[in-house]
């Protein structure tokens, strides 16, 4: 019977092992990817591996189990096959999974792409005893990302570099401390600039981390600033300070660091923060500089000639040694810094009655932006003297130049012919060739012989042509290895505007380029990983048309055949279905958030839920991602059941009741534990007894639940607790449940005790505590009439004991609560209890006060009903107080709201519109103003909010004998100011300009700006007298705070806009001439043809040329010239008159005219009146061969702009006529139209 059985038991085995590996074989074959198991060892030898590598490689699975044909490694790509191997054997010695992207070669020749995931199996020992993964085709993926435009990935891959660019690369270290100055955060450049580690800072007082020798002077700065910022709650003051990290390695690090305090609503300091910003490479200058300048200095002091140093006005800057200077004209200096040449002259000076003969020197010295001039003056008898003075002052100059060869990035400029010129430090470190190495050397010595096609088509044409240029290419340095580089280019002109060289700036960006590299091999596992989901994937264009899908098992598909492609959804799915899939489609592509919805359909007769969530993929097309969520819908709704109710059940009971585990965690938690404890829920479930109430530990409660544990049976016990509002009383009852916990019931018995204590005490009724105690004590018969009556309820109802007695107790009720006190009359008389209200009652003399009423049934021996003793306590003032501040934390939670609601525009009209409505509403008064109070001491309303039936006081401008200079001066201390009574409480003056309003009351908050009064906030109350109270003004004081933040903040904001505007503006002008430039002719010129094709108007240019303009100018000087262009600019404008036409600078002495929507008839008219205007001005001109004053040669071109045609064309045509003018003897214009 024994070996019958043992058969049995193995047969059953057997049998189950062959289902399972069935089981095994079916789910390999259906996953779209291909499991494997292979030893490991160098060759990867196969014991496992799906029928699906056939598929992906082109040879049967059979061929590789044991490396009986072939090897998997001998297919790997040659180029992946070292770097798969390295990163295979570094994950499973570290003992991690490994992830790869790698090719295959296919049986057939061509090239796979697999993504796969595999990880090593461990003994116990720690030995690898194989490795195990998965691998997926994604060749047809990468295919297809690359046809379809990568939509989606492009999206993300822009989001997350946008983050990392905020997060991780941002140039200021930025850091955040408690109220006590300790680290609760820092950013990575806090980290990089310091040399400190995050965790290494995080708990210790930020100016701990400094540079030891900055400790003592930094802690000493803060402590007295937070003492200040503490002790003023409007302070907005920064604490800015320099000072050094010493890293780990003894680098130095310079910075400036800047702290603010974090204040809260109340402007209590909360915590502070604060910015770094690295200054080493100043700091490091500003050391070279002031030894440049001490080692300089001496040198200078001592040159026996008289340098001084003149800024463009004239003013001396700068002197070497004292003595009686040259008297010479402005326009020597003027000249200097036109040309940027050296002005020399010579001129007699007479010194102590001697004729000096002197030379003069001026040499322009352009530093930071600023124009100065150095004068250099000695005698002419002292040649030799001459000569040094000139070779010290250079090899001054040229110290300093060395200084500003500090910058970081590569500076490198060349001459026309590309020879270099210039080649800083940062060059060097670039490109890794010495200055020595390049200089007069062409720029192509850098490039290697294959890029110089590379370094003219691509670097220096396009720069030729455009005037600027920028580019980011790759480039091997000196040493071989690549880096890239991101490059500026400018062309560099001298004095007169001609082209003279070009200059670069480069900046290594090859960490950038690594880093993007790394993001799109990321996005490509990503994508390898969205393509192995189980989920369905359709991709439907706007219109509802399906146009493709992806799913790991067509079986799940209601057309298993994929031939639904090209339909539409309102011919596949249900209408309801296809309705909701179009609403979700179109929301989808025009918000570009994901939209998603539940739907069920009947598959093979079974019901089936799906999820379907829809995401835009392009302009036209979106991609909804299907999910069966039947199993998930089916034990949500059992569970919901069972929760609800079980829920209902719980809910439903009054009494507090939880549940517990075995070690007294908290398992569920009701309504009524809530209330009781204030511990919601969600903080008490998975704590235990001791975390929620650690004294619980040898009381009674403790002693119950553990003894229901121990016995398995029910305990209870009655415990007393003191709260926050009393002694309270609970019946304990803990039962064991099924689960090997407890589930437990707290009943509040503490209502039933206080009976008990009251009868007692009734029952006692010592008269001498009744007439000693601070409360009434009342008795009344059955009746309701009054038969006790003690001193207390004398002083609170004003009854005499012989006046109340036998008088009814109603006698104390308001009529209006008899009904409601009648009930609780009845309640007593039914003996159900004493109870507790608070009620108001009226006096003798006819005040209504608020009493709080303890009232106990008296009962004879029999049980019978036979009155009421009840004691009461005037509780008027303290529930008067609790509406008060009720009514205050409301209107400080609207304070809050409004103060919100203010902030929210950085427009000053929108603020102070905002702000007055919404004080109104707030102090509940007839009208709220803002009074600006102007630089020069005068004022008027510029916002008002009125309630109607109220005369409108908006723009009322007050005189300063009605508002007097030294009422401002009361206001800047910034402390409001509540006036009950203008009659009484202000100037005769003012009052009476008021009374016009009808004004009777007001109250007034300063507004400050720093130290200056902005303005005033001020509320009138018109229809009576009004006593402000404390808590309002306490109430409009942080909301006056925060308005003035306000308004300065609108106020830097309007001007930021003014100056965007103006910058805007300048940036589009000729600088000499003030008409357009040349950058804003191109734009604008650009935006009018493409215009004027699309109406198919006519499109005129006028260039026009000053007719021997260089001899003028060798004439008469280029200050002159300058002032002829703008004479001559001038005189276009006006001919030029309707709005559309634009003047511009178009070269040196070149200007150009565009004249949309004009004819040929209507340009050689504009071109006239230029000629005619220019004539009238009689510019004198001695060296002109056409005229004796300045005159202009006109070239004209006129076309209707297709949107196939170029503007370049009409320029060059207009350029011909131009040339055609001069030719045929200047001062005419010439018309030439092309079509």
């Amino acid at each position: 019977m024994i070996f019958e059985t043992s058969i049995t038991d193995c047969q059953q085995i057997e049998s189950g092992w062959r289902e399972s590996e069935q089981r095994v074989k079916n789910l390999i074959a259906n996953i779209p990817g291909v499991i494997y198991s292979c030893a490991w060892d160098a060759d990867r030898r196969i014991e496992l591996i799906g029928d699906a590598i056939a598929e992906i490689t082109g040879y049967p699975a059979s061929d590789f189990i044991q490396n009986k044909v072939r090897t998997f490694a001998s297919i790997i790509h040659p180029a992946d096959s070292e770097r798969v191997k390295t990163i295979v054997g570094e994950s499973v010695s570290a003992r991690r999974p490994y992830v790869l992207e790698y090719r295959l070669l296919h049986a057939d020749g061509s090239i796979r792409w697999v993504y796969e995931k595999g990880q090593g199996i461990f003994s116990k020992s720690g030995k690898v005893l194989f490795l195990e993964g998965i691998i997926f085709d994604i060749s047809e993926e990468t295919e297809r990302w690359n046809r379809e435009g990568k939509q989606t990935e492009l999206a993300l891959q822009e989001s997350e570099y946008r983050y990392y660019t905020l997060t991780t690369i941002s140039p200021v270290g930025i850091f955040r401390t408690d109220i006590e100055g300790n680290c609760l955060y820092a950013n990575p450049k806090w980290c990089e600039i310091s040399g400190l580690k995050l965790e290494k800072i995080i708990g210790k007082t930020w100016y701990e981390t400094i540079h030891p020798h900055e400790g003592e002077r930094i802690t000493k700065e803060w402590k007295q600033w937070v003492t200040v910022e503490t002790l003023s709650p409007k302070s907005l003051q920064v604490f800015k300070t320099e000072y050094r990290f010493e890293h780990p390695d003894g680098k130095i690090t310079w910075v400036l660091g800047q702290i603010v305090a974090e204040k809260d609503s109340r402007k209590k300091v909360i915590g502070y923060v604060g910015t770094l910003t690295e200054i080493t490479d100043y700091k490091q200058i500003e050391a070279q500089l002031r030894q440049s300048e001490a080692k300089n200095r001496p040198v200078i002091e001592s040159i026996p000639e008289l340098l001084v140093v003149f800024n463009r006005d004239g003013a001396i800057l700068e002197c070497n040694a004292s003595g009686k200077l040259w008297q010479k004209g402005m326009f020597d200096l003027e000249k200097a810094l036109i040309s940027g040449e050296v002005k020399n002259w010579e001129y007699r000076l007479p010194i102590n009655e001697n004729l000096r003969h002197r030379e003069a020197r001026i040499v322009v010295c352009r530093s930071h932006g600023n124009d100065e001039v150095l004068g250099i003056i000695h005698d002419l008898r002292d040649a030799v003297g001459a000569e040094q003075v000139k070779t010290r002052v250079i090899a001054c100059f040229k110290q300093q130049a060395q200084i500003l060869d500090q910058i970081h990035d590569a500076v490198i400029s060349t001459d026309m012919r590309g020879y270099v010129t210039s080649w800083n430090q940062g060059a060097e470190r670039l490109y890794g060739y010495l200055a020595s190495e390049v200089l007069g050397k062409h720029i192509s010595l850098i490039y290697p012989n294959d890029r110089h096609e590379f370094l003219q088509e691509q670097v220096i044409q396009p720069l030729l042509e455009k005037g600027t240029h920028e580019i980011e290419h790759p480039m091997l340095n000196k040493a071989g290895e690549e880096v890239y580089i991101h490059l500026k280019l400018s062309l560099l002109k001298d004095s007169q505007g001609r082209t003279n060289g070009m200059i670069g700036y480069g900046m290594d960006i090859t960490d950038r380029k690594r880093t993007e590299e790394k993001l799109r091999q990321s996005e490509a596992r990503n994508r390898a990983f969205l393509e192995a989901l189980p989920d369905l994937i359709f991709r439907i264009s706007k219109d509802g048309i399906f146009l493709d899908f992806h799913a790991d098992n067509t079986s799940k598909l209601l057309v298993s055949d994929g031939s639904f492609i090209g339909q539409s959804v309102w011919d596949i799915l249900p209408p309801e279905v296809a309705q909701s899939t179009m609403c979700c489609v179109e929301r989808a592509l025009q918000t570009g958030q994901i939209q998603w919805f539940e739907y069920w359909l009947p598959k093979n007769g079974i019901h089936h839920d799906y999820e379907a969530r829809i995401v835009k993929s392009g302009a036209d097309e979106a991609l909804a991602i299907v999910r069966d969520i039947t199993e998930r819908k089916q034990a949500e709704a059992a569970l919901k059941q069972s929760e609800a109710s079980y829920k209902e059940l719980a809910e439903s009971i009054s009494d507090v009741f939880f549940a517990m585990d075995k070690d007294f965690r908290y398992t569920y938690w009701n309504k009524a534990s809530e209330i009781l404890t204030g511990i919601a829920a969600k903080d008490a479930i998975g704590k235990s007894l001791y975390d929620l109430f650690p004294d619980v530990r040898g009381t009674k409660a403790e002693q119950v639940y553990i003894e229901a544990l121990r016995t398995q049976s029910s305990q209870s016990c009655i415990v007393e607790y003191q709260l926050e509002n009393g002694n309270y009383f609970f019946e304990i009852s803990a039962y064991p449940s099924s689960r090997g916990g407890l589930s437990v019931f707290v009943k509040d018995i503490t209502e039933r005790k206080q009976a008990e204590e009251a009868l007692r005490k009734s029952e006692q009724k010592l008269s001498l505590h009744v007439q000693q105690t601070p409360l009434a004590v009342i008795e009344v018969n059955n009746k309701c009439e009054i038969v006790e009556w003690n001193a207390a309820a004398r002083a609170i109802f004003g009854y005499s004991k012989s006046e109340i007695i036998g008088k009814s107790a109603f006698l104390l009720v308001p009529e209006y609560l008899t009904e409601q006190i009648s009930q609780i009359w009845q309640d007593l008389m039914a003996q159900n209890g004493g109870n507790r209200c608070t009620a108001e009652n009226i006096t003798k003399d006819g005040r209504i006060i608020i009493c709080e009423w303890y009232n106990t049934p008296l009962v004879d021996g029999n049980g019978n009903f036979i009155g009421v003793a009840s004691l009461a306590q005037d509780v008027t003032e303290r529930v008067r107080s609790e509406q008060t501040l009720r009514r205050q934390a409301e209107q400080e939670r609207l304070v809050a709201a409004i103060t919100q609601r203010i902030r929210q525009s950085l427009n000053l009209e929108e603020i102070l519109n905002t702000a007055a409505g919404e004080v109104q509403q707030l102090l509940e008064c007839d009208r709220v103003l803002v009074y600006r109070v102007w630089p020069e001491g005068t004022g008027s309303v510029i916002t008002e909010a009125v309630m109607p039936g109220c005369k409108a006081i908006l723009g009322q401008a007050f005189s300063e004998e009605v508002f007097p200079q030294d009422c401002y001066e009361q206001y800047k201390s910034g402390r409001i100011r509540a006036v009950s009574d203008v009659k009484t409480e202000v100037s005769p003056c003012l009052a009476q300009m008021l009374q016009q309003f009808a004004v009777k009351s007001k109250l007034i908050a300063p507004l400050i700006q720093g130290d200056v009064l902005w303005g005033l906030l001020i509320a009138h109350q018109c229809s009576a007298v009004r006593q402000w109270q404390q808590f309002e003004i306490g109430l409009l004081q942080p909301l006056v705070e925060q308005l003035a933040i306000a308004i300065q903040q609108a106020s830097l904001f309007e001007q930021l806009e003014v100056a965007n505007t103006e910058l805007k503006r300048l940036a589009c002008l000729d600088g000499l001439t003030g008409v357009a430039n040349r950058r804003y002719f191109n734009e604008y010129f650009n935006r009018e043809w493409q215009r004027l094709a699309r109406e198919q108007a006519p499109l005129a240019l006028i260039l026009c040329d000053i007719d021997y303009f260089k001899q003028y100018n060798d004439t008469y000087g280029h200050v002159t010239g300058d002032l002829c262009l703008k004479q001559i600019a001038g005189a276009i404008e006006q001919a030029a008159k309707r709005p559309a036409d634009l003047v511009a600078r178009y070269g040196g002495e070149e200007f150009a005219i565009i004249l949309p929507n004009t004819k040929a008839e209507g340009a050689l008219a504009v071109a006239e009146e230029i000629q005619s205007y220019v004539k009238a001005l009689q510019i004198p001109h001695a060296k002109s061969q056409v005229s004796e004053y300045v005159t202009l040669s006109l070239g004209i071109s006129v076309t209707v702009p297709t949107p196939k045609s170029a503007f370049e064309q009409l320029i060059s045509t207009a350029d011909q006529a131009l040339y055609e003018a001069k030719f045929q003897g200047r001062d005419r214009a010439i018309l030439k139209t092309f079509r």
